[in-house]
């Protein structure tokens, strides 16, 4: 179990804080994906958790060990951590299974030949062992990178978006190769991204952070089916959720799906996009420069700029307070 209390981080003195207080619970053996836009404190925290970066203030805790808190800051060999970094960080000269052993062989654990060989093994990876890293594709660095993360059996297993430097293929081949690592190790994981997509088919958690805040901690489809803010309505699901003024002065949420589109619809836009989506359709159109998509079965016969007219249906899906927006 990973706990956060108060976790703070603070760049330069009175400096604007990338990390701002947050708490978190994440239970032994959950996926916890750290998920929101650039500059929001993702990664930040994750450097926190590996022990690259100091807090500011808070704690932190790996089950019931204080790794950092009044007076106690673990260093990062001996959190019983992993990292894996985006840009794999492998070592040029090293062939692969010295990569691998080489966390081994600083902490003197036994028996390093047999665990090298059955971490690379796991990963598929094994005819790979005598090359060097710039004798492999990207796909299988990133595979060494983890079997070198996986090798000291860490109980914490943190990813620092790992697939960003992939083609959409092998990203989502190795999404599923991540998973199985995760189950077969057992451990605590928390992984960093901006893809949505990512968080909703790894994550048993997510925690959509905008700010240096947690907007909202939870499984991926409570967030999508049930958001505690407009911020998370518009920034969860795919599409997104429309937001609405409702004649109140509040913003009414109405998703993709609860939409349709009709020659008399009340609601103009201007028509911008079709995109096909698991054998239905998305159009988007634009309303005072808000875009507005639709879930369709069938693409309309629309040139850019045409006026699209879109239906409400009588109650939207969720409505939020105007100025604070929360979830009424």
């Amino acid at each position: 179990m990973i706990t956060v209390r108060g976790l703070e981080k603070r760049f330069g003195a009175g400096g604007r804080a990338a990390v701002d207080g947050i708490d978190l619970a994440v239970p032994q053996g959950a996926f916890l994906v750290l998920l929101g836009p650039s500059g929001c404190g993702k990664t930040t925290t994750l450097r926190m958790l590996a022990g690259l970066e100091r807090p500011t203030a808070g704690e932190i805790r790996f089950g019931d060990r204080v790794v950092v808190g009044v007076g106690t800051v673990v260093p990062p060999s001996r959190r019983g951590a992993g990292l894996v970094f985006q840009s794999y960080a492998l070592w040029p000269h090293m062939t692969v299974r010295a990569n691998v052993e080489w966390p081994l062989k600083v902490a003197g654990t036994p028996g390093r030949s047999e665990r090298v060989a059955e971490v690379l093994d796991l990963l598929s990876i094994g005819e790979l062992a005598a090359r060097y890293p710039g004798e492999i594709s990207g796909g299988q660095q990133q595979r060494v990178a983890i079997a070198r993360m996986i090798a000291p059996r860490p109980s914490v297993l943190l990813f620092d978006e790992p697939l960003s430097n992939l083609d959409a293929k092998l990203r989502v081949e190795t999404r599923a190769e991540l998973l199985a690592v995760h189950r077969a190790t057992g451990a605590t994981s928390v992984y960093v991204t901006h893809d949505q997509v990512e968080a909703m088919t790894m994550a048993t958690h997510v925690a959509l952070m905008r700010e240096g805040r947690v907007e909202q901690f939870g499984a991926p489809l409570e967030l999508v089916r049930r958001p505690a803010t407009a911020f998370v309505a518009t920034f969860m699901g795919t599409p997104p959720a429309n937001l609405i003024d409702g004649p109140g002065g509040e913003r009414h949420m109405y998703r993709a799906e609860s939409l349709r589109l009709d020659p008399a619809g009340d609601l103009e836009t201007r028509y911008t996009e079709t995109t096909p989506l698991a054998g239905r359709y998305v159009v988007a159109g634009v309303r005072d420069g808000q875009r507005i998509s639709v879930v369709t079965d069938a693409p309309p016969r629309l040139a850019l700029g045409d006026v699209m007219r879109v239906a409400l249906p009588d109650r939207p899906d969720a409505v939020f307070d105007a100025a604070t927006g929360l979830r009424r």
